[in-house]
């Protein structure tokens, strides 16, 4: 009889632990984008594309999107993933894009001259940049240097830009327009 009991009670934390989640998730979510700069700031922003994730059930939850929509939110997030171009190389190019701020010699982003590459031959990551500039909601925050006047008002742009070791320090960039 006492263990029915115990049994009927299980559960009933579940609220007040969401409720306590949320509202820590909220407060470090607020103090990142008014640009407090927070102990442990990178750690809350996975965490919280990994709560973004398991909530949102249609979306797939991996790195990417996960990080894209913490960046950028949901719709905004799906709208980078999906437009993501192809990139394909000459035949006898073997430098991949990288991440600049991890290295920037060719030595480390020589990469299989053919085939799907996700990597260089030391590992690092082919990296692609993404940056949006959303001009459909006038309330919407926008980078300082914006400019949502004229024809740009009302759409949303979509930039691309790609870190090469040996194009003397040069980006290559592709910007969308998405409707």
């Amino acid at each position: 009889m006492r263990l029915h009991a115990l049994r009927d009670q299980a559960g009933q934390a579940s609220p007040e632990w969401l409720g306590t989640v949320l509202v820590v998730s909220l407060a470090f979510a607020t103090m990142v984008a008014a640009g407090v700069n927070v102990p442990g700031a990178e750690l809350a922003r996975t965490l919280a594309g990994k709560l973004v994730c398991v909530v949102d059930l249609g979306a797939e939850c991996d790195e990417r999107a996960s990080a894209l929509t913490v960046a950028y939110g949901s719709e905004v997030g799906r709208l980078v993933a999906d437009h993501v171009p192809l990139l394909e190389y000459e035949e006898g190019m073997r430098v991949l894009p990288i991440d600049w701020r991890a290295c920037r010699e060719n030595a480390c982003a020589e990469g299989v001259e053919a085939g799907r590459v996700s990597a260089s031959d030391v590992g690092e990551p082919v990296t692609l940049f993404s940056h949006v500039v959303d001009c459909r909601d006038p309330e919407h925050p926008r980078p300082p240097t914006a400019e949502c006047v004229g024809d740009a008002e009302g759409n949303l742009y979509l930039q691309y830009w790609a870190y090469y070791p040996d194009s003397s320090g040069s980006i290559s960039s592709i910007q969308f327009q998405v409707v």
